[in-house]
């Protein structure tokens, strides 16, 4: 049996006792310490801090949110902030619109929201959030923006034209897409445009008096951040036959070959048999043993005539004319074939005489400048 508590041993014993009541009345009052739910929006990453998803129209878009410390009871709500009106999304697993939105539960602390098809309407603030108490929610959100790349309207675009020369011509390029995509001409190969300069931005190109320069292809790029967009339209223009000779003088030895030579650019192209070649009003015979017409068709509404005087003869100096002839009209240019001293090589470095061809080998120079000899004595 303990014996009674004496002296300071009783003392004690009360403190002890007092002490105990105290604690176990302290902790009988305090309320219950509680951690409130943290709501984080994990997946995208918010890599630049604003918020902000970016997202190409059609695609499918997912963000994942994590919830901490929430009771068991305690349900995950999403919801859509359009302006002014908030849309119900749906409630930890159950979607308001099964066609539009997925909620899936990946783990015990998370929840995946996929927006499908997403479209320019499904723009907005997504949040994703549960309830403290009865006014007081913990929440975590991503604004959702939609882009869609950029899409030439074939009804308002200029299509492959042809036009006279000399009128005026406005191509015109017309886009739709989110943002509003900016429209740039330019031209094939890098050309000028016919204003000046290598790019053009806006929605139409004005080309006021049209000129054969001006033909070929033009490039028209509707161009935003999700994307570019492309057209090509062809541009011809129907002109007169434009002649430049290659040399407007021309000069050859007697007995010697020669050529004369005319670029032409014509829409539509000449042919053969459009391009004559006369010399004092007469025609040159095609078909001559003398003589020889070549044509040559090239691109870009080129082509190329040569006469060829196979032996000079004294009769053949003189002024000839190429003229050309399409159903915008001809024109013509003159060429003079001038007597020379000494024979003219052609652009090979070749000398042909009206009896053979000869090289520039050692022994033509040396039979030539013998001829030379005897003839000076």
């Amino acid at each position: 049996m303990r014996p009674p508590p004496t002296g300071i041993s009783y003392k004690m014993e009360n403190l002890r006792r007092l002490t105990y009541i105290l604690l176990l009345y302290s902790f009988t009052l305090s309320p219950v310490i509680s951690v409130d739910p943290i709501v984080t929006i994990k997946q995208p990453e918010d890599k630049f801090g604003d918020r902000t998803i970016t997202a190409l129209k059609n695609d499918d878009v997912a963000m994942v949110c994590v919830v901490m410390n929430k009771d068991s009871n305690t349900p995950v709500k999403w919801s859509r902030i359009d302006g002014k009106v908030r849309h119900d999304v749906g409630t930890d697993t159950s979607s308001s619109n099964t066609q539009k939105y997925i909620i899936v539960q990946v783990t015990a602390v998370s929840w995946r929201l996929t927006i499908q098809n997403i479209q320019e309407s499904d723009k907005g603030q997504y949040v994703c959030k549960v309830q403290i108490d009865e006014k007081q929610y913990s929440s975590d959100f991503r604004f959702v923006r939609v882009v869609e790349k950029p899409q030439i309207l074939d009804m308002r675009t200029s299509s492959d034209t042809s036009i006279d020369y000399g009128e005026k011509l406005t191509l015109s390029c017309n886009a739709q897409g989110m943002p509003p995509p900016k429209v740039i001409w330019s031209r094939m190969a890098g050309a000028d445009l016919p204003d000046g300069g290598m790019e053009r931005w806006n929605t139409l190109l004005p080309i006021n008096k049209i000129t054969p320069k001006d033909r070929g292809k033009y490039i028209c790029q509707a161009v935003n951040e999700a994307g570019v967009d492309k057209r090509v339209i062809s541009v011809l223009v129907r002109f007169p036959p434009q002649i430049n000779p290659e040399k407007s003088r021309v000069a050859q030895a007697l007995g010697y070959r020669t050529e004369l030579v005319c670029f032409i650019e014509a829409f539509p192209d000449v042919t053969k048999e459009l391009i004559t070649w006369t010399r004092i009003g007469t025609p040159i015979d095609r078909d001559s043993d003398r003589y020889k017409i070549v044509f040559i068709s090239g691109a870009f509404n080129r082509v190329t005539s040569k006469l060829i005087i196979k032996g000079v003869q004294s009769v053949d100096y003189g002024n000839y004319v190429c003229k050309a002839t399409n159903t915008k009209g001809s024109n013509e240019r003159q060429i003079s074939l001038e007597k020379s001293s000494e024979p003219i090589r052609d652009r090979t470095g070749s000398l042909t005489s009206s009896a053979s061809s000869l090289g520039t080998s050692s022994f033509f120079l040396f039979s030539y400048f013998i001829q030379r000899h005897l003839m000076n004595r």
